[in-house]
């Protein structure tokens, strides 16, 4: 069971991205809003590795593995969390941007799950868990405000 738990920690960001990119596109809003929020998580992917560049605060020294497969040399600074960022700015984009209470809370669950995975396994202290967080759920708001503003003023629909 708890094995079942990890692999969705993991995946995480790639389950929200693709639940995130379904709702959006099928079931709440048009395709332009898709591609919306498809830029905001390239910026948010881009920030992620810049910060990570910038800051090079390492991850913990005794990290585990749930996958057997190495880490890339791109990938071996650990603040902010590449996962908690994408997880939270997939989870704020559909707390932002739909009133459908059962998406939201699948999302929030998946986040959770993925948070504390990284944490148990020891990939990222609890700092760089928050810091990522806190990035992610910043990009969503920036995003939204950012396409709602324009949308808004061009008379656009979302």
């Amino acid at each position: 069971m708890f094995l079942i738990v990890d692999y969705i920690g993991v995946l995480g960001p790639f389950i929200l991205t693709l639940m995130t990119l379904y709702y959006f596109t099928f079931m709440s809003h048009t395709i332009s809003f898709t591609a919306v929020y498809i830029l905001g998580y390239l910026a948010n992917i881009a920030l992620n590795f810049l910060l990570k560049n910038v800051i090079r605060e390492p991850r913990p020294v005794d990290e585990k593995s749930i996958l057997p497969i190495g880490r890339l040399s791109i990938d071996t600074y650990g603040m902010p969390s590449g996962h908690a960022q994408s997880v939270l700015y997939s989870t704020m984009m559909l707390i932002l941007n739909t009133s459908s209470y059962y998406i939201i809370a699948w999302s929030i669950a998946i986040s959770c799950i993925t948070i504390y995975q990284r944490y148990s396994y020891r990939n990222h202290t609890p700092n760089q868990l928050i810091a990522g967080s806190m990035v992610g759920m910043f990009m969503a708001w920036l995003t939204t405000f950012t396409f709602k503003k324009y949308a808004y003023k061009y008379n656009f629909q979302a």
